[in-house]
């Protein structure tokens, strides 16, 4: 989320990023992020990079069935699905209606 409003509001301005997060916060799941995923990720050896390792935990930890992501290939050493935000629209929300 701190991602997506840095470029929202880079985009759109201060008002309606914190507009757009407040809409996507209440229509979507956050997963905790605490001690937990931070020492499993610096415990991991095949995770190099520290925030990729923190949202993978994140997700492990709260029984997420796939990471939402432009960089699947960061994710080379996840054990869940991992699919770019186009294809999860087209296979669980676009194919529901």
């Amino acid at each position: 989320l701190a991602i997506a409003f840095y470029y929202c509001e880079k985009k759109n301005g201060t008002l309606s990023a914190r507009e757009k997060i407040h809409t996507l916060s209440k229509n979507i799941g956050i997963a905790e992020v605490g001690n937990k995923e931070i020492m499993n990720t610096v415990s991991n050896k095949r995770i190099h990079d520290f925030e990729d390792g923190i949202e993978y935990y994140a997700a492990i930890n709260n029984k997420c069935d796939i990471i939402v992501t432009e960089d699947t290939n960061d994710f080379y050493f996840s054990d869940i699905k991992v699919c770019k935000a186009q294809s999860f629209l087209q296979e669980y929300l676009f194919k529901k209606k």
